[in-house]
C-alpha cells in the first residue's frame, strides 16, 4: 500500500498478480481491494472451471475469508 502523487492510496494484492486498487481514504482503499480480491478470484474460479470438463462441479462455490481486523459489514 502507498500513496501516489495526487494522495491517493494505492493498495495491491501480491498474491493475486495484476489485483490492485486504489482509494482517496486508507479505509476507500481497503474497501476496494476487497472487492477486487473477490472480483479476481471469481473471474479465476470461471476460467478455471470453463477449462475442467466434470459434470459434477458444483454450479455456485462459496469462499470464506476470516481476515483478523477486517470486517464484512
Amino acid at each position: 500500500m502507498e500513496r501516489d502523487d495526487e494522495g491517493r492510496y494505492v493498495v495491491e494484492c501480491i498474491d493475486l498478480p495484476g489485483c490492485m486498487s486504489e482509494g482517496e481514504t486508507l479505509e476507500e482503499a481497503i474497501d476496494n481491494i476487497n472487492e477486487a480480491i473477490v472480483g479476481c478470484l471469481r473471474s479465476r474460479l470461471r476460467t478455471a472451471s470453463e477449462k475442467i470438463f466434470i459434470n459434477a462441479l458444483p454450479s455456485h462455490i462459496r469462499i470464506d475469508l476470516d481476515i483478523p481486523g477486517i470486517s464484512n459489514a
